[in-house]
């Protein structure tokens, strides 16, 4: 049986081995020490950088495929992420960084300052790329109240999609695993990844 995951970095387990992406993060995060104490097999999707689309998106392409899911646990990002796949390469736009690059697993980073925004990818002609379009797309596409309607719609739909194949659900937030990570954004330790997994089996698997 398995205990299928997904989230961003702080779900991956970014900088616990790599900045970004990396399967050693992925081995050293919470959701590797939840599933060794459930004794599951992890199914990790999460993707560093990601937005709450490809966080749902992601999970409901792993109930399609598995017959043998346990339970599922979702860490909802924050809003105003933009991801996105096209001609095989990944492209991420958040409020004050951009990245492009076409594997995301331990690429060799290209990067560029510009007004306080951080622009990385696999070559100095992407990372130009995205710096010239950031702008324009943080002002002109995120709309608060929009990112709260789709993510209400993304909860419900993986809601009932649990509910159906009758699979318990555990949906967090930066918030469970603390000031410093939902106040600066700053990557759990290594000891805080053992902490957030303790915390979320005696909150929602102990004696139930």
């Amino acid at each position: 049986m398995k205990l299928l995951v997904s989230g961003c970095s702080m779900t991956h387990g970014a900088e616990l081995y790599n900045n970004f992406m990396h399967p050693e993060n992925v081995k050293r995060s919470y959701s590797q020490h939840l599933a060794d104490h459930l004794g599951l097999e992890l199914l990790n999707v999460a993707l560093s950088a990601s937005s709450n689309e490809y966080i749902f998106h992601s999970l409901i392409e792993e109930l399609n495929k598995h017959n043998d899911i346990h339970s599922v646990v979702v860490m909802w990002t924050t809003l105003s992420r933009l991801y996105w796949k096209s001609n095989n390469r990944h492209y991420f736009f958040l409020g004050g960084f951009a990245s492009s690059m076409i594997n995301p697993v331990d690429f060799k980073m290209h990067d560029l300052t510009v007004d306080d925004c951080w622009f990385t990818g696999d070559s100095n002609d992407i990372v130009k790329r995205i710096s010239e379009f950031h702008k324009f797309i943080v002002t002109d596409y995120f709309d608060q109240e929009e990112e709260l309607t789709k993510l209400r719609h993304y909860r419900t739909a993986l809601q009932a999609v649990c509910h159906i194949k009758e699979l318990k659900l555990v949906e967090l937030t930066w918030e469970f695993i603390g000031e410093k990570a939902t106040k600066y954004g700053q990557h759990p330790n290594a000891e805080e990844h053992k902490h957030i997994a303790e915390r979320i089996y005696k909150e929602y698997y102990e004696n139930t």
